[in-house]
């Protein structure tokens, strides 16, 4: 049986005990039903995990923490997932699923296509949400690493940025295979994933991809894949290709 898993933002050491904040203790006693001296585990995203015992007291809630494991349950290889810009309930879907596949950052685009611009005064608001979705898909799925979110960019600007390991740019009119371009480059340790909007990439991003250094335009088969499926679906191809699963 596994043992239910909880993020901790804070320093953990073993032998001692600990204060739980109010949103853990809440779920832990009345979502999960946990009882009085049950056995959990906190991580915290720095490595590994602890072993400990909740104790509920009146209003409050502790832990006390037993033994550490430095077991850990990520990738051997970093994917940046470089995802246009969709609605809130499809990115808080694609955080969620990529997270639990083991992807490392999450970097929103807008582009051309994109169908949601997010306005400043609700940025931090957003972001805050989206870490949240990748806090809680690492407690499910077991990894003690919570992935980073980062903020929005402009096609634009990411492109002119420094791109230093492979990115594999995701088009359907590619003739490029995945696997194909994968298999055919040694010692990958990196690699980015661009998916585009729900209307496709506009000829100029096209373009614009094909002449940039370490753009690689691919495809994912003969199916057309929904935006917040491309991603789910091109990570797994591309950790299995280059045996990236831990």
């Amino acid at each position: 049986m596994h043992l239910p898993r909880f993020f901790l933002n804070e320093k953990i050491q073993t032998n001692t005990h600990i204060l739980l904040p109010k949103a853990i203790s809440h779920h832990a006693k009345q979502v999960l039903r946990l009882r009085n001296y049950s056995n959990i585990i906190l991580f915290n995203g720095e490595s590994g995990e602890f072993k400990a015992t909740i104790e509920f007291q009146k209003d409050k809630t502790f832990a006390l923490i037993s033994s550490f494991d430095p077991r850990e349950a990520e990738l051997d290889g970093d994917i940046t997932l470089i995802q246009s810009m969709t609605t809130n309930n499809k990115m808080d879907f694609i955080i969620e699923k990529a997270s639990e596949l083991g992807v490392k950052t999450i970097i929103p685009l807008y582009t051309k296509r994109s169908i949601i611009h997010i306005a400043n005064e609700k940025l931090e608001k957003r972001m805050s949400h989206w870490s949240k979705i990748a806090e809680s898909a690492s407690e499910q799925c077991g990894r003690n690493r919570i992935t980073k979110i980062a903020k929005p960019i402009e096609f634009n600007s990411y492109m002119a940025s420094p791109l230093n390991n492979i990115h594999l740019f995701c088009n359907t009119k590619s003739n490029i295979k995945i696997e194909k371009l994968l298999l055919s480059r040694n010692n990958i340790n990196s690699l980015s994933i661009m998916i585009g909007p729900e209307g496709g990439w506009s000829q100029e991003e096209c373009l614009i991809a094909e002449s940039t250094i370490n753009i690689y335009p691919v495809n994912s088969g003969s199916r057309i894949l929904r935006t917040e499926t491309a991603g789910i679906v091109i990570t797994s191809i591309a950790s299995s290709t280059l045996l990236w699963n831990n």
